[in-house]
């Protein structure tokens, strides 16, 4: 009995495969689609001199001028004057120094600064509603008044971490203040 079977089976098996030999197939050559291959061709070669006719930039300088700065302090993040975006894009450090003159005389020192606040949503939300700095970048200086009206902040050096941000202006003395804003942005 099991020889018959084997026999059987074969026999099944062989005349699948010459079924399957005598079909046609489903992918004849008249109906297969032709493909052309085209190479690139080679690298432009350049002869003579290549010039750069302007120095390509590393650098850029940012001024915000003449903003009246009245009276807000530090801590009032509502109160603080809006100076404007700094667009930092592209570039990884930043040094930032602010010259003023004060409107008129203070009796006692005064502090005088600007707050950088990263152009993101969370960041001026924690900074309005909690006044919490995050990542972000201050800069100020004591101003007297006593002898000269003039003023001017080191420069300070920061590293940026955002490509924008926005410049909010504060100042605790009694009497207006108006402010230059230097930045100088380097990669």
């Amino acid at each position: 009995m099991t020889i018959p079977r084997a026999l059987t089976t074969t026999v099944m098996i062989g005349l699948l495969f010459l079924a399957l030999l005598s079909s046609k197939s489903a992918y004849s050559e008249a109906e297969s689609n032709r493909v052309f291959v085209e190479n690139f061709p080679e690298t432009q070669r350049i002869a003579g001199q290549v010039v750069v006719d302007d120095p390509i930039p590393a650098t850029r300088f940012e001024v915000f001028e003449k903003m009246l700065i009245t009276l807000t302090g530090r801590r009032e993040a509502t109160r603080l004057i809006p100076g404007g975006v700094l667009n930092t894009r592209g570039f990884s450090k930043m040094d930032i120094t602010i010259m003023g003159l004060v409107k008129g005389k203070n009796r006692q020192a005064a502090e005088v600064g600007a707050i950088l606040i990263p152009d993101v949503p969370f960041a001026r939300e924690a900074f309005n509603e909690e006044e919490v700095l995050l990542a972000g970048m201050e800069i100020s200086t004591k101003v007297s008044g006593a002898k000269t009206f003039y003023f001017s902040t080191e420069p300070k050096s920061f590293r940026i971490a955002f490509p924008r941000y926005r410049i909010y202006y504060f100042n605790d003395g009694e009497r207006a203040v108006q402010v230059q804003t230097y930045a100088t942005l380097s990669q």
